[in-house]
């Protein structure tokens, strides 16, 4: 229903010639595509936002369609070049003074590489996210994936500690 939902603004949005508005709905779109497995649809819709939002120079927005579009390649196993999108926005991301972006950006990339079994780098991606973590929903996020990584390393006593850590966060936020 989400999708259907962002799919009508984003035809409102090119009918009253709001390219700008128009590029945020298909970036907005295509995470939607990626979250439901519409991998091969997410990765046609993020490619035209970006190529938009570089044409339009939207700085901004430029670097979330690379994160999306790097989560769509990576579900059409296409690692090497999903993985090199998500370094590109979290770059981007660090260079607008975007934390939380940047953080998310590692999550992702800490997340791929896992998949990979590039569970050391995973792991250091996984750090790096928490020690930028903005706030605790995502410091919580980033130790969940820390404790799946920990988990996938064979480091169980470790993952549950630092699972426990992330539960006991969510619960303080209530």
């Amino acid at each position: 229903a989400s999708l259907q939902h962002k799919l009508r603004a984003l035809r409102g949005y090119e009918r009253a010639g709001d390219r700008r508005m128009a590029c945020a709905l298909q970036v907005s779109v295509g995470y939607a595509q990626t979250q439901l497995g519409a991998h091969a649809e997410a990765e046609r819709t993020l490619t035209f936002a970006l190529a938009t939002a570089e044409q339009l120079q939207l700085a901004g927005l430029a670097p979330s369609a690379r994160e999306n579009l790097g989560q769509a390649l990576a579900g059409l196993g296409r690692w090497g070049e999903a993985m090199a999108m998500i370094r590109e926005a979290i770059a981007a991301f660090r260079a607008q003074g975007s934390k939380r972006m940047e953080v998310g950006g590692h999550i992702y990339l800490a997340l791929m590489l896992a998949a990979q079994g590039e569970l050391p780098a995973a792991d250091e991606e996984a750090q790096a996210a928490l020690a930028l973590a903005p706030s605790a929903p995502m410091r919580a996020y980033a130790l969940a994936v820390q404790a799946q990584v920990r988990l996938l390393q064979e480091r169980s006593a470790e993952a549950l500690g630092v699972a426990r850590e992330a539960m006991q966060l969510l619960a303080s936020l209530g």
